[in-house]
């Protein structure tokens, strides 16, 4: 039986449903009575009497999640790096007349999984589902009893992690930014103009414009170097988060840049090249 049991009055009469979840096919109920109660005592009571339960199996295959429902929607999917190893799944569902707590896949790549945050009730409800699972697994599919076309539905997700690994290696550090290349030659093509106008106008306004936009242009991304020392035995990850995982140990002191800070994270550019957080007390700035 769901746990929340809602009542609605119509004109003197208050009606509700009731859904229930067999765990057997043997399963069967044959009455259902109501107590109403005033403090605490019972002061009315009403029976329903019910025929035999049938059941309609379900044909299930080997991706089938044991939910049946009347829609199902998947309304966001997020995949991240969980640890060194495996990968992790959060996909928000949307149900009409389902029971989402039994949503569960057998799948043998998954490590673990599981649900939470069930809000709503078996007429409409929401949850989100998380799974743990092994790199090689490209995407989710799993399938559900839809009952209203009576059948299967599948659905697959497709696993997509945001590759920051790269990105975090290539440029980020503001020294080697396209963009400020750009902008240092959009300065030297506008003072080349100004200079071309000066040499036919020969107006010193040109000139100064010229001069101007040139020497602009040597203090684009030119802000201080603030450096700092990396303590010995200190770990470096590839993203700021938790779960990340470390690609660089520190055998002794070194030297390296601070490129960036994000909350107790501090992002760094070490003598190889390579880019990279610590932590803020891995650090001592000069």
């Amino acid at each position: 039986l769901y746990p929340t049991v809602k009542w609605e009055k119509q004109g003197n009469e208050y009606t509700t449903k009731l859904y229930f979840e067999a765990r057997d096919v043997n399963a069967n109920i044959s009455k259902i009575i109501v107590y109403l109660k005033r403090n605490k005592e019972i002061f009315q009571e009403a029976s329903l009497n019910l025929a035999s339960l049938q059941f309609q199996r379900v044909n299930a295959d080997k991706n089938y999640s044991n939910l049946v429902a009347k829609n199902l929607e998947i309304k966001r999917v997020k995949s991240d790096y969980f640890d060194d190893k495996n990968l992790v799944t959060i996909i928000e569902f949307e149900a009409i007349e389902a029971n989402l707590k039994n949503f569960w896949l057998q799948n043998e790549k998954i490590i673990q999984q599981r649900i939470d945050g069930l809000r709503g009730d078996f007429n409409s409800s929401s949850a989100f589902y998380s799974a743990v699972f092994s790199p090689n697994l490209n995407e989710l599919n799993f399938s559900y009893f839809n009952t209203t076309s009576k059948k299967l539905e599948n659905l697959s997700v497709k696993i997509e992690v945001n590759d920051e690994k790269i990105s975090t290696q290539s440029d980020l550090n503001p020294k080697n930014n396209d963009l400020i290349l750009y902008k240092k030659l959009g300065l030297w093509a506008l003072a080349f103009i100004f200079a071309l106008l000066f040499a036919f106008k020969r107006h010193y306004i040109f000139f100064v414009l010229a001069v101007i936009f040139f020497i602009s242009s040597f203090f684009i991304g030119g802000s201080s170097t603030q450096m700092a020392i990396l303590k010995a035995n200190s770990r470096a990850k590839i993203l700021p988060t938790s779960q990340s995982s470390y690609f660089y140990t520190s055998i002794k002191d070194e030297e390296v840049e601070i490129l960036g800070r994000r909350k107790d994270w501090v992002k760094i550019l070490l003598k190889d090249g390579t880019i990279g957080w610590v932590s803020y007390e891995d650090l001592q700035e000069n």
